[in-house]
């Protein structure tokens, strides 16, 4: 696959294929948040509120705001529901996909949850739904993952640049935020004009 075609590509199977030959480690975050996005994606409003908590507590695990246990915890359900199904309901399944392959397996989990939310798409709407939902997926692999094809790193001779002056400034920085006096958060003032606002997390959109 060119850069150009990575561009253009609508098929998230070929790009995370991509992703995982061109990096020594792929972040588990985003590939954890990729599947929440797939799963949010099909999930509506009138399915089970155990699928709503099962992606809810895995998004916050992504963000290390939730332990493994938490994800084991709001799998059962959806574990229960899935074997009621019989696998056969693609919505179920690509939450199930999401829970079971979270904490240990965040690869499979973004593969298999997107080839479910795909299907789930085409068997609640119809003919065209699946590519709708695979280039909806290409889009959010793109805005997860920087481009392959443009790397970022910076060269060690850019740290000795002029007597090491990056890295004396960087030495600099970090000293005056870890010798600030810390603020308590009851004393600490509001920005003016600042609004405080609250997210559900089932109404969390990518990213």
């Amino acid at each position: 696959m060119t850069e150009a075609e990575w561009l253009a590509c609508r098929d998230p199977g070929a790009m995370l294929n991509v992703l995982s030959s061109s990096y020594r480690h792929l972040s588990a975050r985003k590939l954890r948040l990729f599947a929440t996005y797939c799963c949010r994606s099909v999930l509506g409003p009138d399915h089970e509120p155990a699928l709503h908590r099962a992606i809810g507590v895995a998004e916050c695990y992504a963000e290390g705001d939730a332990s493994e246990a938490d994800v084991r915890t709001v799998h059962g359900p959806v574990q229960d529901a899935w074997l009621e199904s019989f696998g056969s309901d693609y919505v179920i399944s690509t939450v199930w996909c999401l829970t079971n392959h979270a904490a240990g397996h965040p690869f499979a989990a973004a593969t298999d949850a997107a080839v479910n939310a795909r299907e789930a798409a085409h068997w609640r709407a119809g003919t065209g739904t699946r590519d709708a939902e695979a280039a909806l997926q290409a889009d959010w692999l793109r805005d997860l993952f920087p481009n392959p094809y443009r790397p970022k790193f910076v060269s060690r001779d850019w740290f000795r640049w002029h007597g090491s002056t990056p890295a004396i400034l960087a030495a600099r920085c970090t000293s005056r935020v870890t010798s600030a006096p810390c603020r308590s958060s009851r004393t600490r003032s509001k920005r003016p004009g600042a609004t405080t606002t609250t997210s559900s997390p089932t109404a969390a959109t990518p990213r």
